[in-house]
């Protein structure tokens, strides 16, 4: 009788500092969310994704950013929840998603924009929008432009934007005098 041979040990591999980092900000984001400490949640969320996008970090996300207000936002995770695919998710998440993507869609307002001179640099609440944006989708909450463009005084806006509203910025810069 001799012993059965044995397999030799294998030790596992060892797991990508990247995977273990996007993991622990995932697992904090999580418990931030069960908190409802939504802020800190997309903190550490938004962590998750720089390094690893996957579903459930996206859909945790969506949560989060819809519980601030952050409509815009929670859509852009949702859909990128439902582009990544969710081997092995269940169905009914998927449905869910659709819906919270089409409330939140409903409730977003509008703003035109018509700035002279045209080629005005615009921010809303400090980013710069893409030249010669002249309608955006936005959150239903107040917004600071800002409009500026050489040899002209700058000037700050802030438009109230309720749900499902459109509201226009109209707005001429006027010419700085030069001194001689």
């Amino acid at each position: 009788n001799q012993p059965a041979p044995q397999a030799p040990a294998q030790t596992p591999p060892a797991q990508d500092p990247v995977d273990a980092e996007a993991r622990a900000r995932f697992e904090r984001g999580l418990a931030l969310v069960q908190q409802a400490r939504w802020a800190d949640a997309v903190g550490e969320l938004e962590a998750a994704r720089a390094l690893r996008p996957v579903p459930a970090v996206l859909f945790n996300l969506g949560v989060a950013h819809r519980a601030l207000g952050h409509n815009l936002r929670a859509i852009e995770a949702f859909r990128g929840y439902l582009q990544a695919g969710t081997p092995g998710g269940v169905a009914s998440r998927e449905a869910e998603v659709r819906t919270f993507i089409n409330d939140l869609t409903a409730s977003l307002g509008r703003v035109r924009i018509d700035v002279s001179p045209a080629d005005a640099t615009v921010t809303m609440d400090g980013e710069g929008l893409p030249p010669g944006t002249r309608e955006r989708e936005v959150d239903p909450v107040s917004h600071v432009f800002t409009l500026s463009a050489p040899r002209y005084r700058s000037r700050q806006e802030t438009l109230q934007v309720a749900a499902g509203a459109t509201v226009d910025l109209r707005a001429r810069l006027d010419r700085e005098h030069l001194l001689h």
